[in-house]
């Protein structure tokens, strides 16, 4: 039996699966994918619309922005050591001067105790990190404005920037430089801590500093917290899991609650006030990736917050207060957090109902919707049973369904997958996958990310129990098929070589749980063929994987499929196991020939490739 004898599907019932993969196809068409390659297998909706393109404004340094009233200047100087006066000179961004290195050595000198013989960059590696910084991290989570940034524009809260340039040397892959930067900026923190700056003013209403001064604090904390959360060591996430309170403490200080005024006309003080609203609801992110990752009890709960949410990606990417006011000019009215959640869990069925929002609060959005199904899985009454109520499955699908026809209606998600400062959205299409997956298979209580120890990782997961058949499944299998079609369409061996620009760390996170899920199906599928055979919906998902698996042998120039067996009873339990065995080893090549600067996305792709090993052992070659 031929693979088209096995796979064609023509002329079957339906079963709702068109209507299914029009809404898939409305909500991923702005990615810039062709979603259409399988056309030949799959019958998309010809009659979707695109979007219309959203402009874009490139960061510009803020030394060649006359209207910012800060930013890197350069010395222009012809005696300046980084001049060439034979050529035209280099472009660096983000050039530091010695005069701006000299002004924040003298921020930092009242910490020489306790720097440990700290010392600092010299200013061209001060200028890479920053770049490191922007091109890394600020596109994922945008919370300082870079616009308005400058080395020295921080002297109350020095270590912001040393956690900062920490974050951008590892984007540089100067893993010395960053751990260096990462202890100084971390014993600054813990000396405001013994000697009472920080906790008095957590606790109490002092105003010894100013709000500014802790949010700026805070954010500093939130990048020392990423660093030890991504790099794969024991001792850091124990540090890490420490600034998870006092994060959760600082935001809770500073107010979750939008303060009544309005806001400011000027530039730099709409910065501040907008970075330090940014800076909340990243934590609140992140501390969420963190619980959804590592199994933890949630700090920051969503019904805390009433806060705005995010401005426009335009407006906070302006470079210039003239584009900034013009930018903001055209911005819909602010949103709260609050009311944008309340109209996901409405019952109402009408787009128009739902607000217009932005990539970031999408972002926001759907990390709170993940919040509230592990909340409903901990309330649960059977301690052993981790599905979710029917009730509560219903309100769920319901709400993320509504995120979706959000996510598409906001002007600013017709995206490139490839462009960095499009993550966001491309992101929060990844977390949206995994809640997909955790609606009806849930194996966070397993994980074993916290040991960093691939074997743990990989035996944990190949334990988790399969998550059963039925038409209940077709989003999540949609999705999570989607999710290992996007690095194949765009080049594994490419994706695996630039991860580190276009994709946050949370998508392999999302992606590994995916590809386990679509494995332990797909294997069930396999043991039950003989018996039961395979529906319409299922017959038509292993279609579509078969087709991306054969593509993906393509980039890999490997074998991900074995030569099947000609036998017709063979052929169809052979390949359906060996589709299961390889969109593990697809995902787990990608991830572990990544040059990803955090060594936690190299240790899920060796957990992956170790699970491909043990399901070889289980099932033969």
């Amino acid at each position: 039996m031929d693979n088209e004898a096995f796979l064609g599907y023509q002329g079957f019932p339906d079963n709702g699966f068109s209507d299914a993969l029009i809404n898939l196809e409305g909500f991923l068409h702005g990615v810039g994918l062709d979603l259409d390659t399988w056309n030949d297998t799959i019958d998309w909706n010809e009659d979707q619309t695109s979007a219309t393109s959203v402009s874009n404004t490139e960061i510009t340094s803020v030394h060649n922005n006359p209207a910012a009233d800060h930013g890197p200047q350069s010395v222009a100087d012809s005696t300046d050591e980084g001049t060439f006066n034979e050529l035209k000179p280099l472009n660096l961004p983000w050039k530091v001067s010695e005069e701006q290195r000299v002004k924040f050595s003298c921020q930092i000198f009242p910490f020489a105790d306790v720097l440990q013989g700290f010392v600092l960059p010299s200013r061209f590696s001060l200028s890479r990190y920053i770049a490191g910084f922007v091109d890394g991290l600020n596109n994922h989570f945008p919370f300082v404005h870079m616009p308005t940034f400058s080395l020295d524009g921080s002297p109350r809260a020095p270590e912001m920037v040393l956690a900062l340039a920490a974050i951008g040397a590892q984007y540089r892959y100067e893993r010395k430089s960053a751990r260096a930067l990462y202890d100084a900026g971390r014993n600054i923190i813990n000396e405001r801590i013994r000697s009472g700056q920080l906790f008095p003013l957590l606790s109490s209403k002092s105003q010894s500093t100013s709000p500014l001064d802790l949010m700026t604090t805070a954010r500093a904390i939130l990048f020392l917290g990423k660093y030890c959360s991504w790099s794969a060591d024991t001792r850091l996430l124990a540090q890490s899991m420490e600034y998870r309170e006092i994060l959760a403490r600082c935001i809770r200080q500073d107010g979750l609650v939008e303060p009544s005024h309005v806001d400011p006309d000027i530039w730099a003080h709409w910065a501040r006030i907008e970075s330090d609203r940014r800076t909340k609801l990243s934590i609140y992110c992140f501390l969420n990736l963190q619980d959804t990752v590592y199994n933890l009890k949630p700090l920051v709960l969503g019904n805390e917050i009433d806060l705005r949410l995010p401005s426009s990606g335009k407006t906070w990417f302006a470079p210039s207060e003239v584009e900034w006011r013009a930018s903001r000019a055209c911005d819909p009215s602010p949103i709260s957090f609050r009311l944008a959640f309340r109209s996901l869990l409405s019952t109402s069925n009408g787009v128009s109902s739902l607000p217009l929002t932005t990539p970031f609060a999408n972002l926001i959005l759907v990390h709170s919707l993940i919040q509230r199904m592990s909340l409903a899985r901990q309330l649960a009454l059977q301690i052993d049973d981790r599905s979710l109520q029917p009730s509560v499955t219903s309100e769920l699908s319901v709400a993320f369904d509504r995120w979706r026809r959000s996510w598409i209606k906001a002007p600013e998600t017709v995206l490139d997958a490839l462009r960095p400062r499009d993550s966001l959205s491309f992101a929060s299409t990844s977390l949206f996958a995994l809640a997909q997956v955790r609606l009806y298979f849930d194996m966070s209580h397993l994980h074993q990310f916290h040991t960093y120890d691939p074997v743990a990782i990989a035996t944990a997961a190949f334990s988790a129990p399969s998550p059963g058949r039925g038409s209940h499944l077709l989003q999540a299998l949609l999705h999570a098929t989607h999710s290992l079609d996007v690095p194949v369409q765009l080049g594994v061996k490419y994706l695996s070589q630039c991860h580190v620009f276009f994709w946050s760390v949370q998508h392999s996170f999302c992606s590994f749980e995916c590809s386990v899920f679509l494995s332990k199906w797909l294997h069930m599928l396999a043991r039950e063929i003989s018996s039961q055979p395979l529906s319409q919906m299922e017959l038509r998902i292993v279609t579509w994987l078969l087709r991306i698996i054969e593509e993906g042998n393509a980039s890999l120039e490997g074998a991900l499929l074995p030569t099947r067996d000609t036998s017709e009873a063979r052929s169809q339990v052979k390949m359906v196991s060996d589709l299961s065995l390889a969109v593990i080893k697809l995902l787990a090549q990608q991830l572990q020939d990544s040059n990803t600067a955090w060594p936690i996305v190299t240790v899920i792709g060796k957990s992956l490739d170790i699970y491909a090993t043990m399901l070889v052992e289980e099932t033969g070659p």
